[in-house]
């Protein structure tokens, strides 16, 4: 029967693999904890922020949306009040002035009859500046207000003012609801920017407008209106232009914003007239709360792991050192301390083996002792058969040289007594 060793430096301490298998343990099961808990956690982060995205860029389209509202509120307001293309044209200018030194968004104001030539208008501008061109309301104004429906035109830059601009048209209807003209108002979007730009979109967020053809109208940074730029290369816009109908995003997309930054950003489309407010907000300021808790959950993972790794060894020490008092007891039981007796203190399972360990000691030593004994015993005998041996043949080399019969018998009686410790010795001759 062979016995084999293991080579030294291919095995390790059982403490060292208790502590890593509790620290691995620990570790796993803190992760998977960890990380379910960090998934459920970011998606409601990424809910609330969706959420409250969607509600601000809805809050700032109904700020666009009202103010647009209120010009065509006001214009309507004064086609009731009476019959404005039937009284005398110094009456139409009067409530025209009226309108325009109501509100200082209005710049122009003009009245036209059916048929689009002008019965009365009045300006903030000088008689050479003056004037509303109709030909920036497009083609298909007039059909379009004969429906008695609102009308808007696209946004235009100023040449003099360097001022964005639209013009709003309304129909003027008699009591009978039979279309007599128009109401036109050149409006100023400068009150607009003024809007947007106190719109708060987060701590650093950005909201802006534009129109269908992604050009930009209302920005904080109004340099880049006034250059007319265009970002429909921008997700958000891109969308809302590729987009005919007017129905709001759901959710938000992660896309590059109008600074270049990363953003989260959403749009809502106003209708009437056919702009969109675009609202972003940057990914570090959405999911600031959710970076942090992963910074801190990260931390705490790390607090953890050295914690349990500390604990682990701890227990695992506790746990292996009966093991390896026994392993220290056997290792001098075969070293040849054999009265050793192993500690049956631990746990039940060690006391266990240590209770066995000893009485297979005590065996092995039984059983030692006996062989013990047999080798001795089987040691003198030998040593015994030696000696006789050796008497006999001295005995027979004495007697080979002894001729006579009467010394011979006397010499060899006195030899064997001698030799082989007899008390009485005799040779008897038939």
């Amino acid at each position: 029967m062979s016995i084999q060793t293991a080579k030294p430096g291919t095995s390790r301490s059982l403490a060292r693999v208790l502590a890593t298998y509790f620290l691995a343990l620990s570790l796993a099961s803190l992760l998977i904890a960890n990380v379910s808990v960090m998934f459920f956690f970011i998606r409601a982060i990424q809910q609330s922020v969706n959420s409250e995205l969607t509600s601000a860029a809805q809050g700032a389209a109904r700020t666009v949306a009202s103010f647009v509202e209120e010009k065509f509120g006001e214009l309507e307001a004064a086609a009731r009040l009476g019959r404005l293309t039937a009284v005398p044209q110094e009456e139409q200018e009067s409530v025209l002035a009226n309108i325009l030194g109501l509100d200082p968004a209005f710049r122009q104001l003009a009245l036209l009859d059916s048929q689009g030539q002008e019965l009365a208008a009045v300006s903030r501008l000088t008689q050479a500046m003056g004037g509303i061109n109709t030909d920036r309301l497009g083609g298909f104004w007039l059909t379009w207000l004969k429906q008695e429906r609102r009308y808007i035109s696209p946004v235009y830059i100023d040449e003099i003012t360097n001022e964005p601009m639209v013009i709003m048209a309304i129909p003027v209807t008699d009591i009978f609801g039979d279309f007599q003209g128009a109401l036109l108002a050149e409006v100023n979007l400068k009150f607009m920017w003024d809007l947007v730009d106190r719109l708060e979109i987060g701590e650093t967020g950005l909201a802006y407008v534009v129109d269908r053809s992604g050009n930009l109208i209302a920005f904080g940074d109004i340099a880049r209106v006034l250059r007319g730029e265009n970002v429909s290369h921008l997700r958000e816009v891109r969308e809302f232009v590729g987009n005919p109908a007017t129905v709001a995003k759901t959710g938000v997309s992660i896309s590059q914003g109008i600074n270049g930054t990363t953003v989260l950003g959403t749009y809502v489309p106003l209708g009437t007239p056919d702009w969109a407010v675009v609202t972003e907000i940057p990914v570090v300021e959405a999911f600031r709360q959710g970076i942090q808790s992963t910074v801190v959950s990260v931390l705490i993972l790390a607090f953890v792991a050295t914690s349990a790794g500390l604990l682990g060894n701890y227990i695992a020490r506790r746990l292996s050192a009966p093991l390896l008092a026994l392993t220290d007891t056997a290792t001098r039981i075969a070293g040849g301390e054999l009265n050793l007796q192993a500690s049956q203190a631990g746990p039940a399972e060690v006391s266990t083996l240590a209770q066995a360990f000893n009485q297979m000691t005590a065996q092995l030593r039984q059983l030692i002792g006996g062989l013990e004994q047999q080798v001795a015993a089987r040691t003198a005998d030998l040593a015994r058969r030696t000696s006789e041996l050796e008497a006999a043949a001295h005995v027979a080399r004495q007697a080979a040289g002894i001729r006579d019969v009467g010394t011979l018998l006397d010499e060899t009686v006195r030899l064997i007594s001698d030799r082989f410790g007899f008390y009485h010795a005799g040779i008897f001759l038939l």
